[in-house]
């Protein structure tokens, strides 16, 4: 029977690797874009937050950066990249439920994290900084468990130098450095004659090893002049912007009072729409809580599962908005659970007459589930193309135009000219491989209703008109503004355009499967169709009716 889980999880991981690969060229959405770009920044000596502002930790944009290093500067180059975090976090997977619950559990924790990171619900195949935090989080859980069996402090410090790690991909990771610092306390008191000396020295070497990476990120920061920056933007911006954010859905979400209420409803809307692909498997992970108190072997980890869980549904729970990427977070303890539920049904009368019978049974009911699932996703998987995806995850939205609009402006201007995006498509300047006019790559925090919107506004017009930039990408469209576009720019963006630029290009969302491009004397062409993009070129000197 081993031999048939082995032949499995094999072919489950081939048939993984041959979805990704085939849809490699899926082009970038905006947060991918925003990774892309600053990854690409860096690789040109440019410091994060110095042409480019973002609210997260750098971890992501660093990822990337190492990333297109060694496999190209391109789409396929940084999901190459993703293919190889995904395979190692699978592996991860495989061996943490191995050494807590046994081979069974570990070849359905493995092969279930395997398909479950990969749905569309979760926009598996996209490169969110999810995926590298759980990457980094996994790492640290096995060392910290093989530093606890040898009672290591030194162990458990690179147990939480991996944990820093994970937090420096996003400041969700967070949640999971302090599963580390709990589980040390439990383990403590597991060993009744361990010293109270001894675990201070175990705490604090995790500490250490989870406050070094930010340390260094700081003092990096501070050496390159951007450090008033990352702290703005990564807290004081951030800050507000997860509390404008719970006020909104608290706005939306008519008729609950309560906060409590509210986020259950938010959390169980979202987690039933990241649910449906898989939800065969799903449902396993609610059997093998079930598991957990029947099973013996599973019954000496509950603590380690149900604090887990805890850990991981608070690191989806910033802002309260419980974004589709973020429950790759969760991905990992609901692996887990399958492989309890699995392991329990494989070993329910284990050395028994019947015990070859309970062991099929479990092969059986799990790769009837996977196979449902994987047959209800099959154009998903086998047939559409990496663009049809795209357009499929986000519908109505513009980000597959960026790669044909980054493509002409290569060809239209010189590597010194800068560009403006006004809208939150940053894509774009990684496809067109130049410089931003603005550190504002995103538009949202100038249409948020939040105390810097204004100021962020006329910084935003100040760089534009300074830099005075070859391009202006003015995006019509709702959804990368977040809101109504803000009075003061669009005041200004009018009468700058008219006087300094000529519309040159027209992107038209004629439908959700039909995109229009016009180019020159065509671009005159008048939409009808509420989603669109212009591109404008700066006039030359002779031409130009105001000053700038």
């Amino acid at each position: 029977m081993r031999s048939l889980c082995w032949s499995i999880f094999i072919i489950s991981i081939v048939l993984v690797i041959g979805v990704r690969l085939r849809l490699l060229g899926i082009p970038f959405e905006r947060d991918e874009g925003e990774y892309a770009y600053i990854g690409q920044l860096m690789l040109q000596g440019v410091p994060p937050y110095k042409l480019a502002y973002t609210m997260k930790f750098p971890g992501t944009h660093m990822a990337y950066a190492l990333i297109m290093a060694l496999f190209g500067e391109s789409v396929q180059g940084v999901h190459m990249g993703l293919l190889v975090v995904n395979l190692a976090t699978i592996i991860l997977v495989f061996f943490i439920s191995k050494r807590l619950f046994g081979f069974a559990a570990a070849f359905s924790s493995a092969v279930s994290y395997a398909f479950l990171s990969l749905s569309q619900s979760t926009l598996g195949l996209h490169a969110h900084a999810t995926h590298f935090v759980i990457f980094f989080f996994l790492a640290s859980i096995l060392i910290l468990l093989r530093g606890l069996r040898r009672q290591d402090k030194w162990i458990i410090l690179g147990s939480g130098l991996l944990s820093g790690m994970a937090l420096l991909m996003k400041q969700h990771g967070i949640f999971f450095s302090f599963f580390g610092f709990i589980y040390l306390w439990w383990d403590h008191l597991q060993l009744k004659t361990d010293p109270i000396l001894r675990l201070s020295k175990k705490l604090m070497a995790y500490c250490i090893g989870v406050a070094v990476p930010f340390l260094s990120m700081c003092f990096v920061f501070y050496c390159a002049g951007v450090f008033p920056k990352f702290l703005f933007w990564t807290f004081n911006y951030a800050g507000t912007y997860g509390h404008q954010m719970s006020f909104s859905s608290a706005n939306y979400a008519d008729g609950y009072r309560s906060l409590f209420f509210l986020v259950v409803y938010f959390f169980m809307a979202n987690l039933i729409m990241v649910m449906k692909p898989f939800q065969a498997l799903w449902y396993g992970a609610v059997l093998g809580i079930i598991f957990l108190f029947i099973n013996a072997r599973s019954r000496k980890h509950i603590f380690f599962l149900v604090t887990l869980l805890f850990v991981s549904f608070f690191a989806i729970c910033p802002g309260f908005v419980f974004r589709s990427h973020y429950f790759v977070m969760i991905l990992p303890v609901i692996s887990f659970l399958i492989g309890v539920s699995f392991d329990g049904v494989y070993s329910f009368r284990q050395g028994r007459e019947f015990d070859n019978f309970f062991r099929t049974l479990a092969v059986v009911l799990f790769l009837t589930a996977l196979f449902w699932s994987v047959f209800q996703q099959r154009n998903y998987l086998f047939y559409e193309s990496p663009l049809q995806v795209l357009r499929d995850t986000y519908p109505g939205e513009l980000s597959h135009c960026s790669i044909n609009i980054g493509a002409y402006i290569r060809k239209e201007s010189s590597l010194k000219e800068t560009i403006a995006v006004l809208g939150s498509e940053p894509q774009i300047y990684f496809y067109a491989q130049r410089h931003s006019a603005t550190g504002y790559l995103y538009m949202y925090p100038l249409s948020e209703e939040q105390p810097y919107s204004f100021a962020m506004e006329k910084e935003v017009i100040t760089g534009i008109e300074k830099s005075r930039p070859q391009f202006i990408i003015f995006v019509h469209d709702r959804g990368s503004w977040g809101r109504e576009m803000p009075t003061l720019i669009e005041q200004w963006v009018v009468q700058y355009l008219h006087n300094n630029y000529v519309f040159v290009g027209l992107v038209d969302a004629a439908s959700e499967n039909t995109t229009d491009y016009y180019w020159g004397k065509a671009a005159a062409y008048v939409t009808t169709h509420p989603s669109f993009i212009q591109i404008y070129i700066r006039k030359k000197s002779g031409e130009i009716l105001s000053k700038s």
